[in-house]
């Protein structure tokens, strides 16, 4: 629909380009006769003394373009409707309107003179006139096409958000009598290392659900110590990851406060750990560091993995773009629209080198 739209732009515009053309050509020529009679009515002046005043009004009617008479030596014999009055501007208004039209010969007692005429305001107008209306219709396009993708995204979003609210919906209620049997299981059984990581692993599955169910909102941010929230999630994933894997974590202070929804936040901090144990097969190491300055917080997590090649470093967050050849391309869309979107964060690649590993960057305002 949006191609068949274009098309129809593109023939209106070939059409006024056409038509107008053909009007600037038909008026060109009718100035060109005008100057012409203008010039043999000047000749029968000079020629004749009994001329009528009425006549003579008509003729200086005819000539309101500007125009410049000279001999055949090119001296200025007289100009008309120039604003210019100096010699020196007059010749180089010549130098101009020489090339705009051919010359009108004026034959007067065997001696040639040459009327040189420049465009009316009226030809000059029409002459942009097309250019005008080029751009009026490219604007209009423009214009157009953003406002279909505008609501095209915004109804894939309503559809996306639709979907993940009711995949939490539907998550909630067996999750809801999972938690019941655990604690039956709790009263009978004191004390067990199984049954205390169920129950963990149930409740990572009570925040996933939540995390759908937040999809489509703004989500509620708070001050967070962003140390200790990002420790919580490495010490999670430490214990559910290949033991060829290690995941090493640092930080300037001990607290720094943030704005963040912890539960999307660590969500984002997860994508990018499985994407850097993707990239590594399942054994290297993953290097995560904070660090607070006056402008903001930055968080790196760097990989020993495959890398990224330099002219896939910004494609990698867009949606459905992936390196693997299983890959959806959702992780690191999704952690960008965390951190941009929800949290008002830059997330970027700031160095990848192929076989030895990628670091991403995420800035936080403080």
């Amino acid at each position: 629909m949006r191609y068949f739209g274009i098309i129809i732009g593109m023939c209106c515009i070939l059409l006024i380009f056409w038509k107008t053309s053909g009007t600037v050509q038909k008026v060109k020529e009718e100035e060109r006769l005008k100057m012409d009679l203008w010039a043999k009515t000047q000749k029968r002046i000079s020629e004749v003394s009994d001329i009528d005043l009425l006549l003579i009004n008509f003729i200086e009617d005819l000539g309101k373009v500007p125009m410049i008479l000279v001999d055949e030596e090119e001296n200025i014999l007289d100009f008309r409707n120039i604003k210019e009055t100096d010699s020196i501007s007059v010749y180089r208004k010549l130098k101009v309107i020489k090339n705009k039209n051919k010359p009108i010969i004026i034959n007067y007692q065997d001696i040639n003179n040459y009327l040189y005429y420049d465009n009316s305001s009226l030809l000059k107008d029409l002459q942009y006139y097309p250019l005008v209306m080029f751009i009026i219709i490219i604007v209009f396009l423009t214009i157009s096409w953003l406002f279909f993708r505008s609501n095209k995204r915004a109804e894939q979003n309503s559809l996306w958000s639709g979907m993940a609210k009711e995949t939490a919906h539907q998550i909630g209620t067996p999750l809801t009598s999972i938690f019941g049997w655990i604690d039956l299981l709790k009263e009978k059984i004191k004390s067990n290392f199984i049954l205390d990581n169920i129950h963990q692993d149930t409740q990572k599955l009570k925040i996933i659900s939540d995390r759908f169910a937040e999809i489509g909102t703004q989500p509620n941010l708070k001050p967070t110590n962003i140390v200790t929230a990002v420790k919580e999630i490495t010490e999670y994933m430490k214990e559910r990851i290949s033991k060829e894997v290690s995941i090493n974590f640092l930080s300037s202070k001990k607290q720094i406060k943030v704005n963040i929804n912890v539960s999307i936040f660590s969500w984002a901090i997860e994508n990018l750990i499985k994407n850097g144990i993707d990239a590594m097969n399942g054994a290297g190491t993953i290097s995560i560091e904070i660090k607070d300055s006056a402008s903001g917080v930055s968080l790196t997590l760097k990989d020993t993995g495959e890398g990224i090649s330099k002219k896939h470093w910004k494609k990698i967050f867009k949606a459905g773009f992936s390196t693997k050849d299983k890959g959806w391309g959702m992780g690191l869309s999704l952690t960008k629209r965390i951190i941009e979107n929800y949290h008002k964060g830059k997330i970027r690649v700031i160095n990848s080198v192929l076989k030895k590993g990628t670091t991403f960057e995420i800035i936080l305002k403080k």
